[in-house]
C-alpha cells in the first residue's frame, strides 16, 4: 500500500495511447449502455466509484470513500473486490484517506493480493467561495498539485469531482461521465436486481435520503456538484481538453456536451 502518485498511477495502469478517462457512477442509466460502449470504455482507462464493484465491468481502477457508519452495504463495499475477475485483472485501488476506526476497517476489507495496488489519498476543497473565481482556483491548484506530485485532490464533497481533477492531473485528452446522473437517485442495481443476487446481497442501501442527490444540496459543501463540474468545464476547455457526460438524461447534460458512444 502507499500513497497516490499522479504520474506512477497513470504509468502503471498502462494504455500509454489511451486518451480518454471514463468515470464510471452508479446510476441507473449505466443500464442503457451497450456490449459495443463497455468495450470501447476497456480500450481506454476508467474509474468505478464506490458501489461499482457491483457491476461486473472491472475497471482499471477503483476508487472509495469510506462511510462513517457501519450501514451494513456500502461499508461492505471492498469485500466485493474479492472476486476472481477483479483479482486477475488487478486493478489499481483509491481509498480516500479514513478518518477513524470505522472507516479503516472497510481499507483491510481489500483482498491481499490488491494491497500493492491500492493508494491512499487526501482531499481538499476550494479556496474561493464564490462561483465566479471557481475556474481560475482551480487552474492554480491543479497546477501546484501536479507540479509536486502530492497526493490530494480538491473535493467539494462529491467523488466525481474528485477523479475529473483525477484525469486532468493525468494528462488525458478527454473525461466522460458515465452512470452520473443526478437527475434522480436511481441506481443500476435497481433497475436490474440480478447485480445483487450476483454478489450476495439481497438489498444495496444507496445512502440518498431524497430524490434530490445529495451533491446537490449546499448543506454540506460549499459549491455544489454542477457548479464544480461547470468550472471544471471551463477550465478542461481552456486547457484543450473535453469533459463530456453520456447519458442524455444525466442532470449534467445541462452544462456538458454529450459523449455518443456510437459516434466511437
Amino acid at each position: 500500500m502507499g500513497v497516490l502518485n499522479y504520474r506512477s498511477l497513470r504509468a502503471s495502469v498502462g494504455k500509454p495511447d489511451a486518451d480518454t478517462f471514463f468515470i464510471l457512477g452508479s446510476g441507473a442509466s449505466v443500464e442503457d449502455l451497450a456490449p459495443s460502449d463497455f468495450e470501447t470504455i476497456r480500450s481506454q482507462v476508467s474509474v468505478g466509484i464506490n458501489a461499482w464493484p457491483l457491476h461486473h465491468f472491472v475497471p482499471d481502477i477503483y476508487a472509495y470513500e469510506p462511510v462513517p457508519v457501519d450501514d451494513g452495504s456500502h461499508s461492505k463495499t471492498m469485500s466485493m473486490l474479492n472476486r476472481s475477475d477483479i483479482i486477475e485483472a488487478s486493478p489499481r485501488i483509491l481509498f480516500l484517506k479514513p478518518r477513524d476506526d470505522v472507516e479503516a476497517l472497510q481499507l483491510r476489507q481489500i483482498p491481499a493480493s490488491l494491497i500493492d495496488g491500492t493508494f491512499l489519498y487526501g482531499r481538499f476543497q476550494p479556496f474561493t467561495r464564490s462561483t465566479k473565481n471557481l475556474a481560475r482556483d482551480l487552474d492554480v491548484i491543479l497546477g501546484r498539485l501536479g507540479r509536486n506530485n502530492d497526493s490530494v485532490l480538491p473535493d467539494s464533497g462529491a467523488s466525481i469531482i474528485r477523479m475529473a481533477c483525477l484525469g486532468i492531473l493525468m494528462g488525458f485528452r478527454q473525461i466522460v461521465f458515465v452512470g452520473v446522473d443526478l437527475s434522480n437517485t436511481d441506481y443500476f442495481w435497481e433497475r436490474n436486481p440480478a447485480y445483487l443476487l450476483e454478489s450476495g446481497f439481497e438489498k444495496f442501501d444507496h445512502g440518498q435520503k431524497s430524490e434530490i442527490h445529495e451533491t446537490m444540496s449546499r448543506t454540506t459543501r460549499p459549491f455544489v456538484v454542477t457548479e464544480m463540474v461547470s468550472a471544471i468545464s471551463t477550465l478542461c476547455a481552456r486547457k484543450g481538453m473535453a469533459l463530456t457526460v453520456a447519458s442524455e438524461h444525466s442532470l449534467l447534460r445541462q452544462i456538458l456536451p454529450f459523449y455518443d458512444f456510437k459516434m466511437r
